[in-house]
């Protein structure tokens, strides 16, 4: 199962932040596991996240350079910050990818919950010349 997030401004969208809460397992049921990737703006290649970090002690494993995410056990529920992972892309990306999967086995009846996606959107231009104006009247009126 995947999720997939386009961002339509000019060139993207920059300093993606995410949570992403109940990455768990019961390995007699379930393990989640998560691929997460985004597509860069400039090259269009495809990269994995720049950080994920935890609260608390993690029940997820994660390893800096690559798009995954796997849970270990034991079962954290969904309010437990030890499930919870804190994602992050620093570049401009135009989409971003989170493909879901159940690493033990076929059982179980698991989800995830993503939420709080902040980015900073590509500066409109008139809005930019407009600041631009104001600061250069504001600074001919003091002189």
């Amino acid at each position: 199962m995947s999720i997939r997030f386009d961002f339509t401004h000019a060139t993207g969208v920059r300093d993606l932040t995410f949570r992403i809460y109940d990455i768990d397992a019961d390995l007699s049921q379930w393990q989640d596991v998560l691929d997460i990737t985004a597509i860069t703006y400039a090259s269009g290649a495809t990269i994995n996240p720049d950080g994920v970090i935890g609260n608390g002690t993690s029940s997820w494993n994660w390893t800096a350079g690559t798009p995954t995410i796997t849970a270990l056990e034991p079962n954290q529920g969904n309010g437990n910050d030890n499930g919870t992972a804190t994602v992050t892309f620093t570049t401009w990306i135009t989409s971003l990818e989170i493909i879901y999967r159940n690493g033990a086995s076929p059982f179980g009846n698991q989800w995830i919950a993503i939420s709080d996606l902040v980015f900073v959107p590509e500066p409109d231009a008139g809005l930019l010349l407009a600041s631009v104006g104001l600061i250069w009247l504001r600074l001919r009126r003091r002189a």
